[in-house]
Formats: C-alpha cells, sequence, structure tokens
C-alpha cells in the first residue's frame, strides 16, 4: 500500500493513498505515515514529474 503512495500521479491522491496505507497499517507502524505527513511539503514537488521520472530522481 505504501508503493501507492510515491507511484500516485498526482500529489492529491498520493494522500489519499497515504490517508488508506495510515488507516490500514497506521496501527502497526505509525511512525511511518507521520513521517510522510512532517515531510509532506518537501515532497509535494515530485509530483510534477512522471512516475517514471520519480522512479530516477
Amino acid at each position: 500500500k505504501l508503493r501507492e503512495v510515491y507511484v500516485a500521479e498526482t500529489a492529491e491522491a498520493a494522500w489519499d493513498a497515504l490517508e488508506a496505507f495510515d488507516a490500514d497499517w497506521g496501527g502497526q507502524y505509525p511512525s511511518i505515515a507521520q513521517a510522510w505527513r512532517r515531510a509532506w511539503q518537501e515532497v509535494i514537488p515530485f509530483f510534477a514529474f512522471s512516475p517514471e521520472i520519480r522512479r530516477v530522481i
């Protein structure tokens, strides 16, 4: 499920995927979603690139 966050087409889709990950796995792995949320402003610019390009970055 976490993969769905970083391969999402848009930042909005990635946020939705992060919310879904947190709903399913947040209880067991709370620090993962928290880390993504803390760094979200730094993550958003990467969604200007296609998933193929992001894989290389």
